[in-house]
This record gives structure tokens, sequence and C-alpha cells, in this order.
């Protein structure tokens, strides 16, 4: 009896090996479930910002650590221009293009021009956290955040 499913039918029982880990075809193809994992668990993980990237890093860390997973992670600090914008976006979509596999893209940038230069042309999955975060909260505040970088080591120096 076949234990490798539809690709006994495609190729029949006399040429198929099955064993722990693969299928043998001449060449080893790893489990469905091997592709699965790996592409889950070894991903790109960006932490790009207009400042030093710490604030970008930590709150992304946090919500990666929800995951079981492993990534490599590569901080874009002081990408506070539109030229440098393009330049994190190659950078990107370069490793899209390599592993195959969009990048995960975590922004606290607050110009909004080199926001939308990633919103626009970033083959990775962007999570814009100033964007998630800061204007429901304009909202529901009904008053205009400042905008701008480095606020955040300010609040956490105040005593």
């Amino acid at each position: 009896m076949c234990q490798v499913g539809l690709f006994c039918s495609a190729y029949g029982t006399a040429n198929l090996r099955a064993m722990d880990n693969e299928i043998i075809l001449g060449a080893w193809l790893p489990r469905a479930f091997d592709i699965l994992e790996y592409s889950m668990s070894k991903r790109t993980v960006f932490f790009v910002s207009d400042g030093t990237g710490i604030t970008a890093e930590t709150f992304g860390n946090a919500i990666l650590a929800q995951f079981e997973m492993k990534s490599r992670h590569v901080r874009l600090p002081f990408t506070d221009t539109i030229d440098k914008a393009h330049q994190a976006v190659r950078q990107i979509n370069h490793t899209a293009e390599t592993e195959g596999l969009k990048p995960i893209v975590f922004t606290t940038l607050v110009n909004m021009e080199v926001l939308k230069v990633l919103q626009e042309h970033c083959q990775g999955m962007l999570l814009d956290m100033f964007g998630t975060f800061v204007q429901p909260l304009e909202k529901e505040l009904g008053i205009k955040s400042h905008h701008r970088v480095g606020r955040f080591s300010d609040v956490s120096k105040s005593k």
C-alpha cells in the first residue's frame, strides 16, 4: 500500500520509496510539512525606523515572541529620507526575491513621505506600528500626536 498519497498515483508505487522525512524520486524531496515548517520558521524580519530602530525592534520582538519561529533580524535605522527609504525597499525586495518569502517589516517611521515609499513599493509584510496605534489614539483622544523622531526615549527618561 502506498503511504505517500498523490505521488503514488502520479508516479506509481514502483518508482517511490517512502522514508521518514523524504520521498525518493531520484532526488530528495522534503515532506510538505517540512516545507511549511521551514517557510514559517525561517523569515527575515526588518526593523525600519527614522531613528535608532530600537523601538521598532523592541516592539517587533515582543510580537514575534508569540510565535515559535527562528528569524534573521535586520535593523535599518535612520531611514529618514526618501532616498534612504528607496534603499531600504531595494534591500527588502531583494530579500523577498532571494528567499522566496515575504519578509516581515516593522516600521516606526514618523515622516509620512518616507513611509509612503515603503507602503507603495515594499514587497514585505509591512507593519506600521505608529499607523496602527497612533492614528486610532489621535481619534480617541481628539488630539494630534507630535509625529517626532525619538519621542520614546524622551518618555522613557521622564520620572
